[in-house]
C-alpha cells in the first residue's frame, strides 16, 4: 500500500491551495486526488469559457437538483467543477470578498481568528492586484485580480440609473462596504482565466514530494474506529487503496464532501444504514443546512443602445470579436459571467444589504447551452444574498458513482419568498429614472415555458418591458406583493402556447446560479478534515464569492471542523 503524509481528495479551489502550502513546507509527502481531469481544455483559460465549461460533461459534474415544491416541483442544472482547479475553473472569475459585518457575526459566536481584521491579511497574501498594493490589496500573491477589460455604454447607463435610486457609484466591493453599484474585478492575468490550478498548483506540479492523480473516483475513506487512516479510488478499471500518515484532508466541494463522508459511514445513520453501510459515526449534520442564493433574471429590451446581443450572434461580429481577444487581449471574449455588481437593501430596515444584482450586457434564455437573443438587451440578474431557506445533500447508493440526491428548497420560507418578489420590483425600480427611460423600451421574452410577454406600464415613464425567470407575474399575484404596488398600470399578453402567466402551475422557473452553497457537517473523527470553500459558520458570507475559496486556507495552519448541533454553530480549532 503506498503511503502519504496527506492524502487530499478534490483538486477544486481549496484542494489546489491547500497542496500549495504544504508542499511548500518542504517536509511532507502529498497525494492529491481529482475525479476529472487535466486543465488542458482551452476553453478553460479563456474567460468567457464558462459558456463551454458549464452543462459540459468534461469539465461539469452536471449535477442536477430535485424537484423542488417551492418552485412547481422543477430540477434545475447545478454546475460544479470537474476538473484541476475545480468550480474556480468553470465559474464567472467574478472577485468578492464579502461583507465586513459577516465576518465579525463568525467572530462574536466565539469563532476566535474569523472577523474581518482577522482575515483581511490572508486575502491580501493571495492577491496579486493589476491596480497595485494599499491597504486592502496585495501584490505578488497566487490570485491574480484584474479590471475588466471591456466598456459598454449600456453599463454606465445602468450605474447612472442605479445612482438616481439611491444606490451610489463603487469602485472597489472589497473593502468590507460592499453597498454601491460599480465594474467586478476578475481573477485573471492577462486575459486569461487565474483558476486555482493556475495560481497554486502549476507552480509546484514537478515537485517530488506531490503526485496528481487525475481521473480517480475516491470510493470510500476508511476507517479504523474513529480514525480515517486510508482512502480507496479507482481509476479506470483498476482500484487502489492508499494510505494517509497525518491526514487525509476531504477537499471535494460543497456536495462531493459530504456524499463521501455519508458513503464511507460518517452521517445520519437512520438514512444510510439501509444501503448497506457499515456507520463509523452517527452524525446527523452532514449534508444539512445546505444554503445557496437564487438568481433571477430579468431582461430590458434596449432602445438607441446597443448591447453585445447581435454582435455576438452574427458571424462578422464573432471575427472581430476573436481578432481582438488575439491581438490585444480585450473585448468580450475577456468578460466575467456579469460586468456590474449591485448591492441593494429590498427594505430600509436592513443594516447591510441583501441583494446583490449581476448585470450583464447579453440577455439568454439559459447560461451555456442557448443562444442569445436576436434583439438588443441586457440582463439585470438579482439574488438574496441572506436567504433563510435550507436544503440537504443526502445518498440514494453506498456507490460514489452515484450522484447524491440536491434538495435546495429554494423560496420554502415566507421572508425568502418576499425578497424575491422585492429584489424582482428592485430591478423594475433601477428602470424607472430618466437614464434608464432614454434607453428601455418595449417588449422582451420571458424564458420558461410559454414565453411569456410582461409589459409593465409606469407613470410618465412609459412601457418598460422585463423578462422574470420565475414568472413575476404568478410569484407577485400568489404571494400577495402586488398589492402594495398600486398606481401601475400591468398589462399582459401571452406568447407562443397562451400560458397565462397568473396561474402559478403553469409557469416554470428557470434558474440560473453559480452555486454558492454552504453546509456544515462534523469531523468528531481522527485523522480527517473537512476543508471546503463553501463550509460557512452558521450563515453564509452575503455575497456571490470567489475570494474566501482562495484565502480561507492560505494561512500557514489547518483547521478542524466541528459541528455542536447544541450550539448550532460550527467551531474551528486551529492546529498552528
Amino acid at each position: 500500500m503506498e503511503k502519504f503524509d496527506f492524502i487530499i481528495i478534490g483538486a477544486g479551489s481549496a484542494g489546489c491551495v491547500l497542496a500549495n502550502r504544504i508542499i511548500k513546507k518542504g517536509k511532507y509527502k502529498v497525494l492529491l486526488i481529482e475525479a476529472g481531469g487535466k486543465d488542458n481544455y482551452p476553453w478553460i483559460h479563456i474567460p468567457v469559457g464558462y459558456y463551454k465549461t458549464m452543462h459540459n460533461p468534461k469539465t461539469d459534474w452536471c449535477f442536477k437538483t430535485e424537484p423542488d415544491e417551492t418552485m412547481e416541483n422543477v430540477s434545475i442544472p447545478y454546475p460544479r467543477g470537474k476538473t484541476l482547479g475545480g468550480s474556480s475553473s468553470i465559474n464567472g472569475l467574478l472577485y468578492i470578498r464579502g461583507q465586513e459585518q459577516d465576518y465579525d457575526l463568525w467572530r462574536q459566536l466565539g469563532n476566535v481568528g474569523w472577523a474581518w481584521k482577522d482575515v483581511l491579511p490572508y486575502f491580501i497574501k493571495a492577491e496579486d492586484q493589476e491596480r497595485g498594493k494599499d491597504q486592502f490589496h496585495g501584490v505578488g500573491g497566487p490570485l491574480a485580480v484584474s479590471d475588466q477589460r471591456i466598456k459598454l455604454d449600456i453599463l454606465d447607463v445602468f450605474m447612472n440609473a442605479a445612482e438616481e435610486v439611491g444606490i451610489p457609484k463603487v469602485n472597489d466591493f472589497n473593502k468590507g462596504d460592499n453597498f454601491g453599484c460599480g465594474y467586478f474585478q476578475v481573477t485573471e492575468r492577462n486575459g486569461l482565466r487565474c483558476s486555482t490550478a493556475v495560481g497554486y498548483l502549476n507552480p509546484i506540479k514537478k515537485n517530488k514530494n506531490l503526485k496528481i492523480e487525475t481521473n480517480c473516483h475516491v470510493q470510500k475513506i476508511n476507517f479504523d474506529g474513529n480514525n480515517a487512516e486510508s482512502v480507496t479510488y479507482s481509476k479506470g478499471n483498476e482500484s487502489f487503496t492508499v494510505k494517509a500518515e497525518k491526514e487525509i484532508l476531504l477537499c471535494a466541494g460543497s456536495i462531493g464532501s459530504p456524499h463521501i463522508l455519508q458513503t464511507s459511514g460518517v452521517g445520519e445513520a437512520s438514512k444510510i444504514k439501509d444501503l448497506g453501510i457499515n456507520i463509523v459515526k452517527d452524525l446527523k449534520g452532514v449534508g444539512k443546512n445546505l444554503q445557496d442564493h437564487l438568481m433571477f433574471r430579468p431582461v430590458y429590451k434596449v432602445k438607441n443602445i446597443k448591447t453585445l446581443n447581435k454582435k455576438i450572434n452574427s458571424v462578422f461580429g464573432k471575427l472581430l470579436i476573436g481578432l481582438e481577444y488575439v491581438f490585444k487581449r480585450r473585448g468580450p471574449m475577456t468578460m466575467g459571467a456579469s460586468q456590474l455588481c449591485g448591492f441593494a437593501k429590498s427594505d430600509p430596515s436592513r443594516d447591510t444589504p441583501n441583494l446583490q444584482f449581476h448585470i450583464q450586457p447579453i440577455s439568454t434564455d439559459k447560461l451555456g447551452g442557448a443562444n442569445l437573443h436576436d434583439f438588443h438587451a441586457f440582463t439585470p440578474t438579482v439574488a438574496n444574498i441572506r436567504p433563510t431557506s435550507r436544503g440537504e445533500i443526502s445518498i440514494s447508493s453506498s456507490d460514489t458513482k452515484v450522484n447524491p440526491k440536491i434538495k435546495m428548497n429554494y423560496l420554502s420560507t415566507d421572508e425568502d419568498r418576499k425578497v424575491a418578489a422585492d429584489g424582482i420590483n428592485a430591478a423594475w425600480y433601477a428602470g424607472e429614472g430618466d437614464w434608464a427611460n432614454a434607453a428601455l423600451s418595449g417588449l422582451a421574452a420571458i424564458p420558461g415555458a410559454g414565453q411569456i410577454w410582461v409589459q409593465r406600464k409606469y407613470p410618465g415613464y412609459g412601457f418598460l418591458g422585463t423578462e422574470v425567470t420565475l414568472g413575476t407575474a404568478a410569484l407577485i399575484s400568489y404571494y400577495n406583493y402586488n398589492k402594495a404596488w398600486g398606481g401601475f398600470e400591468e398589462n399582459y399578453s401571452s406568447y407562443q402556447d397562451g400560458t397565462d402567466p397568473h396561474t402559478l402551475e403553469q409557469i416554470r422557473p428557470k434558474v440560473i446560479q453559480y452555486a454558492e452553497d454552504s453546509r456544515r457537517y462534523n469531523s468528531f473523527m481522527k485523522g480527517i478534515r473537512g476543508v471546503a470553500a463553501s463550509i460557512w459558520i452558521v450563515n453564509m458570507v452575503h455575497a456571490y464569492l470567489v475570494a474566501p475559496s482562495d484565502d480561507y486556507f492560505d494561512g500557514e495552519y489547518f483547521f478542524d471542523l466541528e459541528y455542536n448541533p447544541n450550539v448550532n454553530q460550527v467551531q474551528l480549532n486551529f492546529n498552528f
